[in-house]
């Protein structure tokens, strides 16, 4: 029995030519994903820089860089949205019960099983999750720290990747994020760092105040890993997709390479 298979590898240039069908979104519209803010103020690059940084710039630099061309809203912002969305991260919820439990639910068993299920639907994991994967690849790592979580749901803090870092895993495999205080001195005016502390858990707010008068001898705070939430695709620490960037840049030389042969 014979099966035919059709491939097809990958294409910048096609990639780039099939966005043009593509329908916009309006600018209008919020997004729950957090990706309202394409519109900032993004930093310039010629090609030679973006080269060298691919090169042998550091993960600053390559997380700088893909956030810059990420905002433009262009050619790369839609290869992350792309395969940040390609998992529809749905979940099944199984009663797990006890071998002595006869076949059958209690009425409890029932209410606590529809208390979970609630829960679930609060948290909302397919936006939730869908938000992890998109900072994952444009930074190389999504890290995250739980201040909410009780039966109404759970509500996630997105921590800055240049201020954390995992060097460690606990005993279940999950990695242990660190995070430098230093974040909160970059807040120069007090008002907004007051807000800033008092958004995260009470421990990192005291562990700042410690270190700024010299009780704590480091900066770097360890988030306990059940509050912690780090995830970083294939173990990678850099931003995946950053060279589509570069061939990127080659299609659109060679687009207006090929316009101005039009015009001669």
């Amino acid at each position: 029995m014979e099966t035919n298979v059709t491939t097809h590898n990958f294409s910048v240039a096609e990639f780039a030519k099939a966005q043009n069908s593509m329908i916009q979104k309006n600018t209008n519209n919020s997004s729950s994903l957090g990706w309202q803010n394409y519109g900032r103020k993004t930093k310039q690059y010629s090609r030679k820089e973006v080269a060298e940084i691919l090169d042998r710039g550091s993960e600053t630099a390559k997380r700088e860089l893909s956030r810059s061309y990420f905002y433009k809203d262009g050619f790369y912002r839609r290869i992350l949205i792309y395969y940040a969305t390609m998992l529809k991260y749905t979940g099944v919820l199984i009663p797990n019960l006890k071998p002595q439990v006869p076949t059958g639910f209690s009425d409890k068993q029932i209410a606590r099983y529809d208390a979970a299920l609630e829960f679930v639907e609060q948290a909302n994991f397919p936006t939730l999750l869908t938000n992890f994967t998109l900072k994952a690849l444009m930074d190389g790592a999504y890290y995250g720290i739980i201040v909410v979580q009780d039966k109404n749901g759970l509500v996630v803090l997105d921590l800055p990747a240049d201020y954390c870092r995992t060097r460690f895993k606990d005993l279940y495999g999950k990695d242990i994020i660190e995070f430098n205080l230093q974040y909160f001195d970059r807040l120069a005016d007090e008002s907004t760092r007051s807000s800033a502390l008092a958004s995260y858990p009470e421990e990192i707010a005291k562990a700042y105040r410690k270190w700024h008068k010299g009780k704590r001898s480091t900066s770097w705070i360890i988030i306990p890993s059940d509050i912690g939430v780090c995830f970083s695709p294939f173990e990678e620490v850099s931003p995946l997709f950053l060279s589509t960037i570069l061939a990127s840049l080659d299609y659109d030389e060679a687009v207006n390479t090929e316009k101005q042969r039009d015009k001669e």
